[in-house]
C-alpha cells in the first residue's frame, strides 16, 4: 500500500529526497513529479532528486514521482501520501460544534425575543385591564350619583307635602292636590326603582 506521512499544521514546509534503485538506470535520465491536491500537472525535474514544498495548506496530498524521458512520463511512478492536519479549530468537529453553538445562541436569542414580547404583551393587557376596571368604576360611580339625583327629586316632592300634613298646614281645598303630588312622585319613584332593577 501507498505509505502516508501525517504532519501537524506548522510542519507545512517539507523537502522530499528520492533516488532510483533500478539497476542500470542512467544518472542522465530525468525525473518528473506531480502533487495531487496542489497541482495535477506533471513537472519535469531533470536530474534533480529533491522537491521542496513551502507553506502547504492543511489537507490530503499525493506526491507521485516517475522517471521521464524528455517530456514523456514513464510508467514506473511511486507515490507518497501526505496529510497535513489542520489546527483544532479548523477541524470538521470544531466547525460542527461552532455551527451548533451559533444555532443554539440564535435559538436562545429568538426565545428571549419572544419571551420579552410575551411579557410586554402581558403588561399591556394588564394595563388595559386596569384602565378598563377604572373606567367601569367611574361609570358605576357616575351611575349611582345620577340615580341618587333621580331619587332625590321625587323623594323631596313626597316629603314636602308629608311635612305639611304633619304640621297641619294643609287646607281642605289643597288636600287633594297634595295627595296627587305625593302619588305622582311615589309612582315616579316606583318607576325608577323598576327601571333600576
Amino acid at each position: 500500500s501507498c505509505p502516508e506521512i501525517r504532519l501537524k499544521h506548522w510542519q507545512n514546509t517539507i523537502a522530499v529526497d528520492f533516488t532510483c534503485n533500478v539497476f542500470g538506470y542512467s544518472s542522465e535520465r530525468s525525473f518528473a513529479y506531480r502533487m495531487t491536491g496542489l497541482d495535477d500537472d506533471w513537472h519535469i525535474l531533470g536530474a534533480q532528486k529533491r522537491i521542496d514544498f513551502i507553506g502547504l495548506k492543511p489537507g490530503k496530498y499525493t506526491l507521485m514521482v516517475a522517471g521521464a524521458d524528455g517530456s514523456e512520463i514513464l510508467d514506473n511512478e511511486v507515490q507518497l501520501k501526505i496529510r497535513i492536519i489542520p489546527v483544532w479549530w479548523q477541524s470538521t468537529i470544531a466547525k460542527i460544534c461552532l455551527v451548533l453553538l451559533v444555532l443554539f445562541v440564535a435559538i436562545w436569542l429568538i426565545w428571549l425575543f419572544f419571551q420579552s414580547s410575551k411579557h410586554k404583551h402581558e403588561l399591556e393587557l394588564e394595563k388595559l385591564a386596569r384602565e378598563s376596571e377604572k373606567e367601569i368604576n367611574e361609570l358605576k360611580l357616575r351611575f349611582f350619583v345620577n340615580i341618587s339625583h333621580e331619587f332625590k327629586t321625587p323623594l323631596s316632592l313626597i316629603l314636602g307635602p308629608v311635612e305639611q300634613f304633619i304640621h297641619g298646614r294643609v287646607s281642605e281645598e289643597n288636600t287633594s292636590r297634595y295627595f296627587n303630588i305625593i302619588k305622582r312622585n311615589a309612582n315616579k319613584l316606583l318607576a325608577l326603582i323598576n327601571e333600576l332593577l
